[in-house]
């Protein structure tokens, strides 16, 4: 059906060139669907990814891309729209709980821009299956912009709170770190308290690489070279001295 849709745009008469796909083409029988809305059109392809049998039930990244293009569409409550899902779902099928929690935190608290360079490409060539990610962890909204530690005084706070910056550091090392480890084993998804963790330490990989540069003119690109490429990379000395500063929140 792909090269039956490409065929006119490419000016070439199927019938003459292809006589025996045309004639096979002829014998499919199809159903023209006419839709009221992108609503029920992204509802009637999810129900059928649901089923789990040649295609994969949709994760919360596939449900963000259906949701971003309602939202584009005009249809922006995507508490309205998980509901109204959830009425004509399944038990099975429905969004509710963590993942419910995990698709509005991805949806209203990701930086466009995480999702687009990070979060997507790395899903899109691992598969959902074997990327570092779950639903559970993006259900935390502490690993978003705005998450801040409860405890400690207001300096280690700032520092550790989560910027887009900063979590666009946290996903890139936490990518480089699963394929690595894909080389030689089948790595498991990162826990909610690994992700909390991790968010804390990109933080404060970050919050260093700008109070070091207001300190020292040092150019930018060898900043980000020295401490948050090497950290992205998962550098064992650079992570070794992060964790250390982390347990005793030297200044």
């Amino acid at each position: 059906m792909l090269i039956l849709n490409h065929t006119p745009q490419d000016s070439c008469p199927i019938q003459q060139y292809h006589p025996e796909l045309w004639a096979s083409a002829r014998r499919i029988y199809a159903q023209l669907t006419i839709w009221v809305s992108l609503r029920d059109q992204v509802f009637h392809r999810n129900k059928i990814d649901a089923r789990g049998s040649i295609r994969k039930a949709p994760n919360v990244i596939s449900w963000t891309i259906s949701l971003d293009k309602l939202r584009r569409a005009g249809d922006k409550d995507a508490g309205a729209i998980i509901r109204a899902w959830n009425t004509v779902a399944s038990k099975q099928q429905q969004l509710v709980g963590g993942k419910a929690q995990a698709l509005k935190n991805v949806l209203g608290l990701m930086p466009e821009s995480v999702f687009t360079e990070v979060v997507l490409p790395a899903v899109s060539e691992l598969s959902w299956e074997k990327c570092p990610w779950s639903d559970d962890a993006f259900s935390n909204k502490r690993i978003f912009p705005g998450g801040a530690p409860r405890l400690g005084d207001a300096a280690w706070r700032t520092r550790l709170t989560v910027t887009a910056k900063s979590m666009c550091i946290m996903l890139q090392c936490q990518v480089d770190k699963h394929k690595k480890l894909m080389l030689t084993c089948s790595p498991p998804k990162l826990t909610k308290d690994k992700m909390d963790e991790h968010a804390e330490q990109a933080a404060l990989v970050s919050s260093l690489a700008d109070e070091v540069q207001a300190l020292v003119p040092i150019p930018d690109d060898v900043l980000r070279t020295a401490l948050v490429q090497a950290f992205i990379e998962n550098d064992p000395h650079v992570h070794s001295e992060i964790a250390s500063i982390m347990a005793t929140r030297a200044d």
